[in-house]
């Protein structure tokens, strides 16, 4: 299970501390909602779950396993957590499968598609991701989740910019998701939170509110997960061509850049009066030879 214990966070610029000793035990599994207002320390606590950040004092474990010490936080990042923000973290010039395929190790197409049809868009993997409405993109989000393998899923703000018929869905989505995996979505919006019994409620950076029922069973196991070259050569390639305006100005000036750089050396080394000098000695002696 994850467990934060007397987690501070301190930012120079901040006084008193954004979050204040916070001790949480989530459970393995299940639906948990985070809420509080703009300057509770939400964000900041999904920032420190997400491993984007290390908090001031305090500790985290996942099974036991104190994260950057007997756990590396790139591991934890890697196999086990994934952190949906509002924009999706989607790459716009890749299509729905390639979006979601880079994070599938084999079987790809089979994968893709099982976790397309999930979350209802079968049929969606040649669609470019700027030809996609909000909920559509929250959904392409999510089954990349899907397809990593990953245990924990923290959103922020998942549903901010849906309408009424789309939150159904999205939360109908996460909710059998969390089923099986451990959901955190983190919301100012309590009318929404009010769904779920797991609630922790934030105010300027204490607790004010935990009401987590917790299971005591350890079943994270970690997936090791790595991208093979093959497949980042072919992305990196598609987004090349994908925008090629912006590459050919790209070259051009890399190429400028070069240039400028070359003839800044060739003139730092170029001695003016030595070769002042030279030129009136070559003078001298074509006279003398004269």
């Amino acid at each position: 299970m994850l467990k934060v214990e007397n987690i501070s966070k301190i930012y120079k610029d901040t006084n008193p501390e954004t979050l204040n000793n916070i001790n949480i035990t989530f459970p393995n599994k299940g639906l948990v909602y985070v809420t509080g207002d703009s300057q509770s320390g939400k964000t900041t606590l999904l920032n420190i779950l997400g491993s984007i950040i290390t908090p001031t004092s305090g500790k985290i474990y996942l099974d036991n396993k104190e994260l950057g010490i007997e756990l590396s936080f790139d591991e934890y990042r890697r196999n086990i957590v994934d952190v949906l923000y509002k924009d999706n973290n989607l790459l716009d010039d890749l299509n729905v499968f390639d979006n979601i395929s880079l994070n599938i190790i084999e079987n790809k197409i089979e994968k893709t598609k099982e976790v397309l049809n999930i979350v209802g868009l079968d049929g969606y993997e040649n669609k470019k991701i700027n030809s996609l409405t909000i909920l559509e993109k929250q959904k392409v989000a999510i089954a990349r989740f899907l397809a990593s393998n990953k245990k924990i899923l923290l959103l922020d703000e998942p549903t901010e910019n849906l309408d009424s018929k789309s939150i159904k869905k999205i939360d109908s989505l996460l909710s059998e998701i969390s089923k099986d995996k451990l959901v955190i979505i983190f919301t100012y919006d309590d009318n929404i939170a009010s769904y779920s019994n797991s609630i922790i409620k934030l105010d300027k950076g204490i607790i004010i509110k935990d009401s987590l029922s917790i299971d005591d069973g350890n079943i994270y196991t970690i997936t090791k997960r790595k991208i093979s070259f093959s497949s980042m050569f072919k992305y990196s390639l598609t987004i090349l061509f994908s925008n090629k305006i912006r590459t050919i100005i790209s070259i051009i000036i890399s190429s400028l850049t070069m240039a400028l750089t070359a003839f800044a050396v060739i003139s730092s080394t170029y001695d003016c009066n030595e070769a002042l000098a030279k030129t009136i000695y070559d003078d001298n002696i074509y006279l003398e030879n004269a």
